[in-house]
C-alpha cells in the first residue's frame, strides 16, 4: 500500500502529490510504530486480559465447533447454556 500511494507522488496534480505523501505516510507509521511496537507492547502488559470475553456476549453469541471432539468437549463440560455447538463443515446437507 505505500508503494501505491507512494505512486501518486508520480502524478500532475499537486492535490493527488498530497494524498499520496498523506496516506503512504500514515500507513508507514501505522506499520512500524503502532503494529511493530505499541500492540506488542500492549499486549505483553495486558497478559491474559488481552483474550478477555464478556460472559454476556458469550451467552448471546451461537458455539460453532469445527471438529466433533469440540461438540464433545461441550457436552462434558455442562456449563448449562442450554444449546449444543453447531457442526460446521460436517460434510452433511441442512434439512430441507
Amino acid at each position: 500500500m505505500i508503494l501505491v500511494f507512494g505512486s501518486f507522488i508520480l502524478g500532475g496534480q499537486r492535490v493527488i502529490k498530497e494524498f499520496g505523501i498523506g496516506l503512504a505516510a500514515g500507513i508507514l507509521v501505522d506499520a512500524i510504530f503502532i503494529r511493530m511496537a505499541i500492540v506488542p507492547s500492549l499486549m505483553m502488559l495486558f497478559g491474559k486480559a488481552n483474550w478477555w470475553f464478556p460472559a454476556w456476549l458469550d451467552r448471546i453469541l451461537p458455539r460453532l465447533a469445527v471438529d466433533a471432539d469440540d461438540i464433545a468437549a461441550h457436552a462434558v463440560d455442562g456449563d448449562g447454556a442450554g444449546s449444543e455447538p453447531a457442526l460446521v463443515g460436517s460434510g452433511s446437507a441442512p434439512p430441507d
